[in-house]
């Protein structure tokens, strides 16, 4: 064996376990949470965040236990004033809706961003 293949046979099987390991660091959409029902409340700031509760949840995220019927929406965007505004809409009209997580918390607060929303 010459000292090239027996130094690709130690580094290989040394990468593969690296690769792995780096592939279960990165987060999947499975984490993200889900839930449905009546919004139950609502907190509007005036930095633009917008809280809102939900009846019921599952799949919650690790970043949201705390919270976990809380969800959060930036209405500073327009994707976000869109969210908000059906949102509110279900809220004002006692409507169930279904609500898909974005899997993080990047806005702070322990709570959950939204991904979207559908009102059945």
């Amino acid at each position: 064996m010459n000292k090239v293949h027996r130094m690709l046979s130690f580094k290989l099987p040394a990468l593969s376990l690296l690769y792995a390991i780096l592939i279960c660091l990165i987060p999947s959409p499975a984490a993200a949470g889900a839930g449905g029902g009546q919004i139950t409340g609502y907190i509007g700031q005036f930095n633009g965040i917008a809280f809102f509760n939900l009846a019921g949840r599952s799949d919650v995220p690790s970043c949201a236990t705390s919270y976990p019927n809380r969800w959060i929406v930036d209405a500073t965007t327009p994707a976000g004033a869109a969210l908000l505004s059906s949102v509110l809409t279900a809220y004002a009209l006692g409507k169930t809706v279904n609500v898909q997580g974005s899997g993080d918390c990047r806005l702070g607060y322990s709570t959950e961003a939204v991904s979207y929303i559908y009102l059945p």
